[in-house]
């Protein structure tokens, strides 16, 4: 396919059949609500969870990518599920303004704490799942443990085949895996193994392949549960497992319940770096010794 070719077909798909699309890249430029509901369309909205279709996973990958160069990474994500659900469901997703989840960008407020993709697409679960619990723990859970940008957003950035004409960058970028849900975490590992700034264009193209990952995996799961289909792949690491047998709710303060989490320990309590406990023994000693008693 030429470039003019590929132009033409990224201007059919973003002004679609009827100007869909286009309505919906519209609210979420800064309209919002394009119009007054009416109350019929008011008492959609109030029914919960929302009704939910199949959508395709890869065009979710592409709308992902395109969100983020509309917003941010948080309402990116937001957008390239919700943006699919307004042209095959309608109502209630044309009453949502997309700005709602603009918050969330650079880790909320660019606080670089949850990754805004992961925001983004969890919002998505809770609109349209009783579940969105499990099924949110389950995409957090893959995302730390895969390694971004998947192979086929690195695919579709070399080849220009996602729907933005001028792309920060077209390279192929290294992969890193986070091991955590947390923006700062997961740039930084990046940054460190590519030698880019967290300010670089190609950095936030990394960030923008990523959002449509999250997008297309958040699809996938969704599709699974409506179809009854669903099934958890992902567990916790194991070392956070282990440290989970003392560090929970369901422990005294003496026995470790004062903290508790599922990411990867050892990212920051590792040979006593952070927080050593009072015997002087590092976090690691501790998980050996935790095993060696089962």
């Amino acid at each position: 396919m030429s470039q003019s070719e590929k132009n033409v077909s990224r201007r059919k798909f973003l002004t679609g059949a009827g100007g869909a699309l286009a309505g919906t890249a519209v609210g979420f430029l800064g309209h919002g609500l394009l119009s007054s509901p009416d109350p019929a369309m008011a008492k959609q909205s109030e029914k919960w969870p929302w009704p939910y279709k199949s959508l395709d996973t890869e065009e979710a990958r592409k709308r992902g990518h395109l969100g983020y160069y509309k917003g941010d990474c948080s309402a990116g994500a937001f957008y390239g599920i919700i943006s699919g659900l307004r042209e095959k469901v309608g109502a209630p997703y044309t009453n949502v303004p997309m700005e709602i989840m603009g918050f969330g960008g650079g880790g909320v407020a660019g606080w670089c704490t949850l990754c805004g993709a992961l925001n983004g697409a969890c919002a998505v679960m809770s609109l349209t799942s009783k579940d969105f619990y499990k099924l949110s723990n389950e995409l957090v859970a893959w995302y730390c443990q895969t390694p971004f940008p998947s192979d086929k957003s690195n695919e579709l950035g070399k080849n220009h085949e996602f729907l933005v004409d001028e792309l920060k960058s077209d390279k192929v970028f290294r992969q890193t895996v986070s091991g955590s849900p947390l923006c700062h975490v997961s740039v930084t590992k990046w940054c460190k193994e590519t030698g880019c700034t967290a300010g670089a264009g190609e950095r936030s193209e990394r960030c923008v392949r990523m959002v449509g990952d999250v997008c297309a995996k958040a699809v996938k799961i969704l599709n699974a549960y409506h179809k009854g289909a669903f099934k958890p792949e992902h567990e916790p690491y194991a070392m956070s497992q282990s440290c989970q047998s003392c560090h929970c709710m369901d422990k005294s303060y003496g026995l470790g319940g004062f903290t508790r989490g599922k990411m990867d320990c050892t990212d920051c309590h590792i040979k006593g770096a952070v927080f050593p406990d009072r015997s002087g023994e590092s976090s690691l000693k501790l998980f050996k010794h935790n095993n060696n008693k089962k």
